[in-house]
């Protein structure tokens, strides 16, 4: 019933390699709604199986990653407490991989030199398992640029993947220095 959870959860790290014929599930199918999250009704954003901040040289080949509450992959940045610095994750590579079921997004990315490719992506954020916005395969999102420019998404390459009956197959989120936000939906029909 947790609103928040991170099965892995890797700051500040480098070289990391997951890599194996196995998968590691979450419970988005399974979950019980019976406590609110820090006191409201929101759920479902911080539920991860693979969360990374600020890390270097990652590798997920191979396996299978599927039924997050929230993200089943988040790559993102590390930002310091008084949120003046951050520092982002860079040089990831993502391949042959099944990424199933999140309820918010499968990978969602916010990375410099990011390469995905071969991996198969179905129902995320589906009406099945109670999306949750971006409901995304994938959501290159910008976090932080509003701090530093730097932190934004730099060489996101995505080749060779399948998408199927996910809410939207890709999501983009630019967040420009001057406070304005700006959606870009990518409904892509890659199925």
């Amino acid at each position: 019933n947790q609103g928040f959870y991170r099965v892995f959860y890797i700051k500040g790290k480098h070289n990391i390699t997951f890599r194996g014929k196995g998968g590691i599930f979450g419970d988005a199918h399974d979950h019980l709604y019976t406590d609110p999250f820090a006191g409201t009704n929101y759920y479902g954003e911080f539920g991860h199986i693979f969360s990374f901040g600020n890390c270097h040289n990652i590798t997920i080949k191979e396996l299978t990653i599927s039924d997050a509450f929230g993200d089943n992959i988040y790559i993102g940045c590390s930002i310091n407490v008084d949120k003046t610095e951050g520092f982002i994750s860079s040089d990831i590579v993502i391949k042959n991989c099944n990424i199933n079921y999140a309820r918010r997004n499968g990978l969602t990315a916010n990375a410099h030199n990011m390469f995905v490719s071969d991996c198969y992506f179905e129902g995320n954020g589906s009406d099945e398992i109670r999306g949750t916005a971006p409901r995304s395969a994938i959501d290159v999102e910008s976090d932080y640029i509003s701090i530093d420019s730097e932190l934004g998404n730099k060489n996101i390459q995505i080749s060779d993947c399948s998408f199927l009956n996910n809410k939207y197959d890709l999501f983009s989120l630019f967040m420009p220095n001057k406070g304005k936000i700006c959606l870009k939906m990518l409904y892509l029909m890659l199925s």
